[in-house]
């Protein structure tokens, strides 16, 4: 009987140490379940649903982040531009093509890594911008200059150093995964220069 107890306990142990370590790797090397990837973009259209994986949901527990249902929307992210090179807030790039089908969305950039971002105290502002504030093409495209000097037409500020991540919010969005993710179209990111 006492066996049996001690086999208890030692397969519990294991279990909730081994579930643990593997929630904390995953955690701490950003790796992401079930991900809408589309050129630089990345989302996961599932993370604010019941049936998110356990991971997400430890993400955004750990982060104390609210994600977006899949009947609100879905967040787009990246931290590259098209040709793969790492975006960085001293360069200058141009934002170019279209955005998913929704009926309001947001653009702004943040710090790469968010979470020590946080903890600073005053860190660098950056800049943002909406779907209603834009210029648009004739053929409803759009061209968003983001970097830190001022550019005719839509232009997103960038302050300081270091990598950033662009971050598109899409609000009452029809995007979900699967056979929708071939259709989804999203503006490419090119670099025109870099001060750094």
């Amino acid at each position: 009987m006492i066996r049996n107890a001690l086999l208890i306990l030692l397969t519990l142990a294991v279990a909730i140490c081994g579930g643990a370590a593997s929630v904390a790797f995953v955690l701490e090397h950003d790796i992401k379940v079930g991900s809408l990837r589309v050129g630089p973009w990345t989302a996961y259209p599932s993370s604010g649903s019941p049936d998110a994986d356990p991971y997400s949901l430890a993400e955004a527990a750990a982060d104390g982040a609210l994600s977006l249902g899949r009947s609100e929307g879905i967040i787009f992210s990246t931290g590259e531009d098209s040709a793969g090179n790492d975006l960085r807030s001293e360069c200058t790039y141009e934002l170019t093509g279209e955005t998913p089908f929704a009926r309001f969305w947001t653009l702004r950039t943040e710090p790469y890594d968010y979470a020590d971002a946080v903890r600073v105290k005053n860190p660098p502002s950056h800049g943002a911008l909406h779907s209603r504030s834009l210029i648009r093409g004739a053929d409803n495209s759009l061209a968003v200059t983001i970097g830190p000097s001022a550019a005719p037409g839509n232009w997103m500020r960038t302050t300081g150093t270091g990598r950033i991540r662009l971050v598109l919010t899409t609000y009452d969005a029809p995007i979900r995964g699967g056979p929708m993710a071939e259709t989804v179209v999203m503006p490419s990111i090119k670099r025109i220069s870099c001060d750094g």
